[in-house]
């Protein structure tokens, strides 16, 4: 039962040590919120492995998962503002990112595939 409660408040210390209580503003930039995906995505990792039984581990993985979700949304429509130049010096800023960052591993990187698709079809025609 100890190992049961170790492995909760273990779980929920790694959830509370990676949340943030207050909305990124964009001049935080992109990065901000693309390291925020990929730590809450490595988290969901840990909680799912860990979580076996425990349904509080169930719930704070569940959390992740729907703060990624708006993470995300939040992060797509920050790219997308007008005009497109500044649009596009941050996608740029994004994929470079993504391309660059040697502590990220390649499951990390999957944590933006959502923002990388979601961008993609909402970029109008002319890209």
């Amino acid at each position: 039962m100890h190992k049961h409660l170790r492995v909760a408040l273990a779980g929920f210390a790694l959830v509370v040590a990676g949340a943030t209580s207050a909305q990124q503003p964009l001049s935080a930039g992109v990065e901000a919120t693309a390291a925020e995906i990929v730590g809450n995505f490595r988290r969901m990792i840990v909680l799912h492995e860990a979580a076996g039984r425990a349904r509080d581990l169930t719930q704070a993985g569940q959390y992740l998962f729907f703060r990624n979700r708006e993470l995300t949304a939040q992060l797509v429509a920050d790219l997308l503002v007008p005009p497109q130049t500044d649009s596009d010096q941050r996608i740029d800023v994004l994929l470079d990112l993504i391309e660059t960052r040697k502590d990220w591993r390649d499951v990390d990187k999957l944590a933006l595939l959502g923002v990388v698709n979601e961008t993609r079809v909402r970029l109008p025609a002319a890209y």
